[in-house]
């Protein structure tokens, strides 16, 4: 076994420790900086896999929420414009109803619908 494989299985304290025993940019004190740095860059990595794991999910909620958003949006959209649209025709009806009121007046002197019958209205010739 190594020196650095040892290392590698000493816990923080012991680690402490051991690079203490050692003069300063000694190669055992090297070794002991490059174990710490390794030990670092693990954590590290450990905590970038994990924050990376929390934004991918966060994304996704994200992503969920704005196609609810859409689908809200389309629905409110589709319902403004029935609602307008109904309006506009009930309003053209109104403004309509008098001119159409005013074109169907019957004339004093035509005779009551009543007393029309379909004889007098003619009949089609058969050929």
């Amino acid at each position: 076994m190594s020196i650095s494989d040892d290392l590698k299985n000493k816990s923080p304290e012991e680690l402490s420790l051991w690079q203490a025993g050692w003069k300063p940019r000694s190669e055992y004190d090297i070794l002991a900086e490059k174990e710490w740095q390794r030990r670092f860059m693990l954590e590290q990595h450990e905590l970038d896999k994990y924050l990376l794991k929390q934004q991918v999910k966060w994304m996704k909620f994200a992503a969920f929420i704005g196609f609810i958003g859409i689908l809200i949006g389309a629905i409110i959209t589709g319902i403004a414009t029935l609602l307008t649209t109904n309006i506009q025709a009930t309003r053209q009806i109104e403004t309509l109803k008098p001119i159409i009121q005013q074109q169907t007046v019957l004339p004093a002197s035509a005779p009551p619908l009543s007393t029309i019958s379909k004889s007098s209205l003619g009949t089609p010739k058969k050929k």
